[in-house]
């Protein structure tokens, strides 16, 4: 490797000056308390923004922090007793509007909320991916703007998925105003229906989706699910299954299970594993 290409890998690995000066922003956070909730020195920040440069392990936390607000918020709400109690008021608001600025987070954390943290991240995928298609197809309008991908591990919302499995779920709190009431209506009703079954269930109900779409699916240019390809598909889905309102979910969970228990996806034991 040249040295050109190793000063190329080193300088996109550090944190820059203005990085560090946009978490401090975001998270309306002073230098000396951002220190000491990481557990550095009370000064490490400043010599930082000063022109020292960070060891690769400080670096790798900063940029978490600026990329993840829900990773910030954990930090926070575990050290809040190494700063003031008015700079931890001030810090936990500008951390949650931060998280709430994106609908699918807003979502995600009313999900979590309903459950009280009695939840895991796989389940949330599946909730918030059937919620999006049933307010797609039955009301003609998203939850969130994000779109769904293929991915190897049928989580439709990666990123959201591995934030959560390396943060870890917990109750925060919001204001749920930012969801509508069709939005809350549809969450509930799914999230409702879904509470009967396990991942072994829905990992069964995917594949046979996937079967059945397995033509439409080849066509695909890329792997992200557009939201008018999820509505035409699932529109369609629905009306094979007589599913005419977005209250019908559950039946339509029930005849897909149905069909994957009919092709032997489970034991004989099915109902104590689902």
């Amino acid at each position: 490797m040249s040295v050109d290409v190793m000063e190329k890998s080193l300088n996109e690995k550090i944190i820059s000056v203005n990085q560090i000066r946009e978490i401090l922003e975001m998270y309306n956070i002073g230098k000396k308390p951002l220190a000491k909730l990481l557990g550095w020195g009370e000064t490490t920040v400043i010599r930082y923004l000063e022109g020292d440069i960070p060891t690769s392990e400080y670096t790798e936390k900063l940029q978490e922090i600026a990329e993840s607000p829900m990773y910030y918020y954990r930090i926070l709400m575990e050290n809040q007793s190494k700063i003031t109690n008015v700079a931890f008021k001030k810090s936990k608001r500008a951390v949650l509007e931060a998280m709430m600025r994106s609908k699918l987070h807003v979502a995600t954390q009313y999900i979590i909320n309903q459950a009280n943290a009695e939840i895991n991240a796989r389940q949330i995928q599946y909730i918030l991916f059937y919620s999006q298609i049933l307010s797609l197809v039955f009301l003609g309008e998203e939850i969130f703007e994000e779109d769904a991908q293929l991915t190897y591990n049928q989580m439709p919302y990666l990123n959201l998925y591995e934030a959560l499995k390396k943060q870890g779920i917990r109750t925060i709190e919001m204001n749920p105003d930012k969801l509508s009431r069709n939005d809350k209506d549809i969450i509930d009703c799914v999230h409702n229906a879904c509470g009967w079954y396990g991942n072994k269930a829905f990992l069964a109900i995917a594949s046979v989706e996937r079967k059945a779409t397995e033509e439409l699916l080849e066509g695909l240019k890329s792997k992200i699910l557009t939201k008018d390809y999820l509505r035409n598909v699932y529109g369609r889905m629905f009306g094979q299954f007589q599913i005419k309102r977005y209250q019908d979910f559950p039946k339509y969970l029930q005849q897909r299970l149905i069909q994957a228990i009919g092709k032997d996806v489970f034991s004989v034991n099915i109902y104590k594993e689902i």
